[in-house]
């Protein structure tokens, strides 16, 4: 009767590491994995792009791109498309949708804190911009829509600043390879 409680215990402790792990810096590994994956994942995201919900992320006042991934998820799930893709993000080596999600994330953010590197850009001066913008005589739903770009802007500049040394030395080998990832997405 022991036994049981003990199994949880168990069951419980070792999810927990699993989360944490998952939850530390990327590894060689998970990037070149990424890298590797792209090609395919991203072709089936622009295959199935008409079948997404249009949802213009900047008007909803998306600010985080934790919040762009999690929203990304929510129109998979929502256009009925979340177990196809799931089903071919296994098949790239990753556990989950989420855990794709999750290394996406990471090697996005770390990409960009490099790009940043050396670059100076002042909160203060995007906080003002944001009092000018609201101070100013534009219609009021393009005043919110380009308040919630220079929070989102202001967000991610603070958030870049979070990224681990690790995993920006993990991203920067692949450096060039992501970067012709992103230039052939847009």
């Amino acid at each position: 009767k022991r036994e049981l409680p003990m199994r949880f215990g168990l069951l419980l402790v070792l999810s927990l590491m699993m989360s944490v792990a998952r939850a530390g810096d990327l590894s060689d590994d998970q990037v070149n994995n990424w890298v590797s994956s792209m090609p395919t994942l991203q072709s089936w995201l622009d295959k199935h792009e008409d079948q997404l919900p249009k949802e213009d992320m900047m008007k909803k006042g998306v600010a985080s791109v934790d919040e762009m991934f999690t929203q990304g998820i929510a129109q998979l799930q929502k256009a009925g498309l979340y177990d196809e893709f799931s089903k071919l993000v296994k098949t790239q080596s990753f556990d989950s949708v989420e855990a794709w999600s999750e290394v996406s994330k990471k090697i996005t953010m770390a990409y960009m804190a490099i790009s940043m590197e050396g670059e100076t850009v002042d909160v203060k001066q995007i906080e003002a911009q944001i009092e000018q913008l609201k101070a100013s005589a534009l219609p009021e739903e393009q005043k919110q829509m380009m308040e919630n770009m220079l929070q989102a802007s202001m967000n991610m500049i603070k958030s870049l600043g979070t990224i681990s040394a690790a995993d920006k030395e993990a991203v920067r080998p692949y450096l060039t390879k992501i970067t012709s990832h992103f230039d052939q997405d847009h």
